[in-house]
């Protein structure tokens, strides 16, 4: 079975008595670097990882646009996929998502620069 490259949003849900994290209700399905990958039905996200003082300029991590990315970029850290490969995907699905090339770039640098300690090592 050949997965589709991109599947619009996630179907989530917040997590009782977490503050600011969701659960993927259904399996979600996305192609990395030519392999086939399933994000678990249960997997959970804290969404894009915008700092509170930005959301104004950034926008609300848990925005429809931005989820799709982050779901994928945290599986990505969580399983141990190249760091950088999983931080370029997040920026393309988010140009896809047609956040904005500066809204983008600005994300991208931002795991870049602090995305690193929360990598799980490389698959």
């Amino acid at each position: 079975m050949k997965f589709p490259e991109y599947r619009p949003q996630p179907k989530v849900r917040p997590i009782v008595g977490e503050k600011d994290e969701y659960e993927l209700i259904e399996d979600f399905l996305f192609t990395f670097e030519g392999i086939d990958v399933k994000i678990p039905r249960g997997f959970t996200s804290d969404g894009a990882s915008i700092p509170k003082p930005l959301w104004s300029i950034v926008g609300s991590p848990f925005s429809p646009k931005l989820l799709e990315a982050a779901f994928i970029h945290d599986y990505l850290y969580k399983e141990g996929y190249d760091r950088y490969l999983s931080d370029c995907k997040f920026k393309e699905i988010l140009l896809i998502n047609k956040v904005g090339e500066f809204r983008a770039n600005s994300m991208f640098r931002g795991v870049r620069l602090f995305g690193g300690k929360h990598h799980k090592g490389v698959k």
